[in-house]
């Protein structure tokens, strides 16, 4: 999860920066607050398309929304009575596309993820079915585990290992068939036993990283294992 600070307490998260903000615009608030909406834009706008918005009103209802939250939501009282990222973001794109909000137009306050970008990816989405609830919970999820999985690549890089990184990794998610370990072994020239050894560390460092992404939308470590339990069922299981 989120790193302690040094007094035992839970570590300043994006999202606890913003609450404890909240009615006093700080600047470095807005900036955390920003870069979780641009982060988790792509929930949103799966969640307007299965709501049954074609693409361009999908595109322009989430550019209307994340620019009312940032330009608005410092301010809001909702902002401080939830302690979870996820569920301001769900209970506040329900109060606004049931208010007038949702017909006016965006004051272009955010550079808006490219229309294009963002349905080739939901084309390419093998979304299950459900509720617009459920997709905005998925994708959420799919989020946290691709920025945790990108961090745990740049650590590879970073350490020189890029090649044992990308041929391990597809252990992250899924378990090893019979001679998988000693194929990978044999091509990295290695042994067996460290192949096995390497992916048991990957995927701890892999869910160290999860829990730090996953605790960047929280306020406290009371709400991780209920957060962190969400995530699970949103995506069947985490990896192993």
């Amino acid at each position: 999860m989120a790193a302690p600070d040094p007094t035992g307490g839970f570590a300043t998260t994006r999202w606890s920066l913003v609450i404890d903000a909240a009615g006093h615009d700080a600047p470095t608030a807005r900036a955390s607050l920003l870069t979780l909406c641009l982060r988790y834009w792509y929930p949103v706008y799966a969640y307007l398309r299965r709501s049954g918005h074609a693409p361009g009103l999908a595109h322009e209802l989430a550019r209307a929304f994340f620019d009312s939250v940032v330009s608005e939501g410092l301010a809001r009282q909702a902002m401080q009575r939830q302690g979870r990222f996820r569920l301001f973001l769900l209970s506040e794109l329900h109060r606004f596309l049931s208010s007038d909000a949702a017909r006016a137009t965006p004051d272009a306050g955010i550079d808006a993820p490219a229309l294009e970008q963002l349905e080739q990816r939901h084309q390419q989405d093998l979304q299950p079915p459900g509720s617009p609830e459920d997709i905005l919970r998925r994708g959420f999820a799919l989020e946290v585990l691709g920025a945790a999985h990108q961090r745990l690549r740049t650590e590879a890089i970073e350490a020189g290992h890029l090649a044992m990184f990308e041929a391990l990794a597809r252990f992250l998610a899924s378990e090893p068939r019979p001679g998988d370990y000693d194929a990978v072994a044999s091509r990295l020239g290695l042994r067996p036993m460290f192949v096995s050894l390497a992916v048991r560390r990957l995927r701890q460092r892999y869910r160290e990283l999860v829990d730090e992404e996953l605790g960047q939308t929280l306020a406290s470590a009371e709400d991780m294992a209920a957060e962190r339990a969400a995530l699970m069922q949103s995506l069947g299981e985490l990896p192993p």
